[in-house]
C-alpha cells in the first residue's frame, strides 16, 4: 500500500496567494442623517495584479457595465478618477428602506440565476436620492 503515489489531479485552477483588499469609507448621507463608516476586507478576484478603486458619485449617476460570465465588466470609462473600461464592479451601496448595505455584485452573478443581472441593477437603482445624495461603487482594476 505504501508504494501507491498519493497525488491530487491537476484541476487547472491557478491558486495565487494575494493580500486581501482593505477599504474604509463614510456611508453617504442626506441632510442631517448619518449612517456611519463601512470597513471592508475581501479577496481579489483576479489571479494577476490588480488594484482596488473606490468611487463616490453624486446622484444621479451613469455607469456602463455588463455581465460577462460571473463578473460585471465596465464597458465605457466613467468620470475622471472613476471606473475605466475593463474594471470589474465588485460592490455597490444598496438601500433597504433606510438601511444601507454593501451588495456583492460578483456573488450575485456567481449564482447564475436567470435574474442575477436584474438583481444587480435593482441594487444599483436603490440609490435614487431618497436616503443619500451619493453612491459608492467598488471596482477591481487589472494592473497591466
Amino acid at each position: 500500500m505504501d508504494d501507491i503515489q498519493q497525488t491530487k489531479p491537476d484541476s487547472g485552477v491557478l491558486l495565487v496567494d494575494r493580500p486581501e483588499f482593505v477599504c474604509s469609507f463614510e456611508i453617504p448621507k442626506k441632510g442631517i442623517s448619518e449612517y456611519g463608516t463601512v470597513n471592508m476586507k475581501f479577496k481579489p478576484l483576479l489571479a494577476t495584479e490588480s488594484e482596488l478603486v473606490v468611487v463616490r458619485y453624486d446622484l444621479p449617476f451613469g455607469l456602463s457595465a455588463e455581465p460577462k460570465g460571473r463578473v460585471a465588466v465596465v464597458t465605457a470609462d466613467g468620470k475622471e478618477g472613476g471606473e475605466k473600461v475593463g474594471d470589474i464592479l465588485r460592490f455597490t451601496l444598496k438601500w433597504n428602506q433606510n438601511e444601507p448595505s454593501m451588495f456583492d455584485i460578483c456573488k450575485c452573478l456567481e449564482r447564475r440565476l436567470e435574474n442575477s443581472w436584474d438583481q444587480c441593477v435593482q441594487a444599483l437603482v436603490t440609490n435614487d436620492g431618497t436616503y443619500a445624495d451619493q453612491i459608492v461603487l467598488i471596482f477591481e482594476r487589472p494592473i497591466e
